[in-house]
């Protein structure tokens, strides 16, 4: 009997990735599921010891780890990710997935509380001002495009999110087409009123994937099995957070500049695992980067995700 609990304890052991896997993380709200799946140890269960790097941009994150520093992402930017295999191919295997779908409210067009734009169609002739990036610039242009001649109706400003409220609020900008957690702030606040809701959604793609969590292609090749357990850990936080938000949302504070009063009311997106990834979609939207010039070629997306061992 003791040769045999030694024995179990021996491949318990075994099972543990003693090497610490290199996390790269943004802090944002929408690398909630890593931040969940740290502090509610879903990482430890699977045996991994998660090391967590703060990265200021999707670009930084990945350029750790192409550069070895770290082995793995939370989720960064889609388009970002697209332009590394565009530009240097094979470099990362994708684990996991944001998306927004029917119910997200992460993307909002917002405005002065006591302005008098009510539409979309209003915005001809203002000022709009969003997110830094050739992506965001072109999404706005397509939401609008569907009102009148974008390219020449509209002045887009390109505004780093904490000079965004003030922007609104002084009247440099007309209307913000901003990201969490910038619409939940200024509208708790009475600052602002959102004049279109998951704009992405209701008039680019639906459903319309928006970042991806990564392993390097290092990690994919010589460990499937920590990718597997990965996985796992990722897919059980989503499903916390689905089913415990509040609970869910406690921890963002400790990794993203949000109040703790505040948190429980951020808009988050919906969250893929490596089986439930809408993979066509990702196609769909990879084409159209191609072809509105947000990525320089096209890229076909079918080997990018990492491949789970039986």
């Amino acid at each position: 009997m003791v040769a045999l609990v030694v024995l179990l304890t021996w491949r318990r052991q075994a099972s543990r990735e003693t090497s610490p896997i290199r996390y790269a993380f943004l802090p944002i709200a929408s690398d909630a599921s890593f931040f969940v799946a740290l502090e509610r140890g879903f990482f430890a269960k699977e045996g991994l010891n998660v090391q967590a790097t703060k990265c200021e941009s999707s670009n930084q994150a990945l350029e750790a780890l192409v550069a070895g520093r770290v082995d793995a992402t939370a989720v960064v930017a889609l388009e970002t990710a697209l332009a590394l295999e565009a530009n240097t191919p094979n470099q990362f295997r994708v684990v996991e997935m944001t998306a927004a779908t029917a119910e997200t409210r992460v993307h909002r067009i917002e405005v002065k509380t006591d302005s008098p734009i009510k539409t979309l169609a209003d915005l001809r002739g203002k000022k709009v001002g969003t997110f830094p990036g050739s992506q965001m610039v072109v999404f706005l242009k397509l939401i609008l495009g569907r009102y009148f001649d974008a390219d020449k109706e509209v002045e887009i400003i390109q505004l780093k999110p904490p000079l965004q409220p003030q922007a609104l609020e002084s009247g440099q900008v007309d209307a913000l087409f901003c990201l969490e957690p910038t619409g939940t702030l200024l509208e708790e606040k009475k600052l602002a009123r959102a004049i279109s809701i998951n704009p992405l959604y209701e008039y680019i793609q639906k459903p319309f994937p928006t970042a991806v969590g990564v392993v390097s292609i290092r990690m994919a090749n010589e460990k499937p099995d920590v990718v597997r357990r990965i996985n796992n850990a990722l897919r059980v936080a989503h499903r916390f957070m689905r089913e415990h938000p509040s609970e869910a949302s406690a921890v963002f504070p400790k990794y993203a500049p949000i109040e703790a009063t505040l948190a429980p009311r951020i808009a988050v997106y919906d969250y893929w695992d490596l089986t439930t990834i809408d993979r066509d979609s990702v196609q769909r939207l990879a084409d159209l980067y191609a072809a509105k010039g947000i990525v320089t070629k096209q890229v076909s997306t079918a080997s990018l995700y990492a491949t789970l061992p039986k």
